[in-house]
């Protein structure tokens, strides 16, 4: 980049390379937009490689704007009133489904009773007050993961599930 432009438009950028090639070119365009200032604008319809590179996506369907957001370390981060999708994984799901039905704040989705895994959905705050209870009725909790949707199951709400970029 001779002239160290404003602006940078890459189309597929990391096509066709290897897993060190996708790697190096993603670290490069990273590089070059914090050092050097420099815009790059990436047009990919590689979601999953979208959400490694940049920041910000902006999906345009059928030449129309549909939606920008933050992604990644640049999307906020909400703590408190927001619902978040939980797994957690417990020595006994009947006891632990028990006493999540005392709590009216938190939605079970999802019970799994051979991985011994519930999905949950609800707020820091009634999260913590959940663990607390199942500490007190002394079942253990061996695993608490968010369940966080991929930038292509967001883009596929965000654009009706129509394939057409």
């Amino acid at each position: 980049m001779l002239h160290s432009p404003k602006i940078l438009i890459l189309d597929e950028p990391t096509n066709g390379l290897d897993p060190a090639g996708i790697r190096e070119m993603r670290d490069y365009l990273k590089q070059i937009a914090q050092q050097e200032g420099i815009a790059v604008l990436v047009s990919s319809h590689l979601l999953s490689e979208i959400e490694l590179m940049c920041n910000r996506v902006v999906v345009i369907q059928q030449g129309k704007f549909v939606r920008e957001q933050l992604i990644g370390s640049a999307a906020p981060q909400v703590i408190g009133n927001e619902k978040h999708q939980l797994m957690l994984r417990v020595d006994n799901v009947q006891k632990a489904t028990a006493v999540l039905a005392a709590f009216e704040q938190i939605e079970l989705v999802e019970q799994n009773e051979a991985a011994k895994e519930l999905l949950l959905s609800c707020t820091d705050e009634w999260l913590a007050r959940l663990v607390q209870q199942l500490s007190k009725e002394q079942i253990a909790v061996y695993r608490i993961a968010e369940i966080k949707r991929s930038l292509e199951d967001e883009f596929l709400a965000w654009t009706g599930g129509n394939q057409i970029v």
